[in-house]
């Protein structure tokens, strides 16, 4: 199939006017979104339930944003580690 060829359909119609697109919208529920387990489910990657201070190293490093200094370390881990088990829990 051509990329020309491809419709979108919105309700199984190919257009749809203004009053349908608003009903549609105003009827749409959305769940509730917390973009801070979102995230920590993008980064926990091997679904350990955990990440840890490497795992920030490995991401800093990948993105080249540089490193974390040992300083920086213990940073993450008294703001993130609440229950001072070495890992960052949700």
């Amino acid at each position: 199939m051509k990329k020309s060829e491809i419709n979108f359909l919105m309700n199984g119609k190919q257009e749809m006017e203004a009053e349908e697109l608003f009903e549609l919208l105003s009827k749409t529920q959305i769940e509730e979104f917390d973009a801070v387990e979102e995230a920590f489910k993008l980064l926990d990657v091997e679904e350990e339930g955990f990440l840890t201070v490497e795992t920030f190293k490995n991401i800093f490093e990948k993105l080249r944003l540089g490193t974390i200094d040992p300083a920086d370390e213990d940073i993450f881990k008294e703001v993130a580690d609440l229950d001072k088990d070495g890992k960052i829990s949700l």
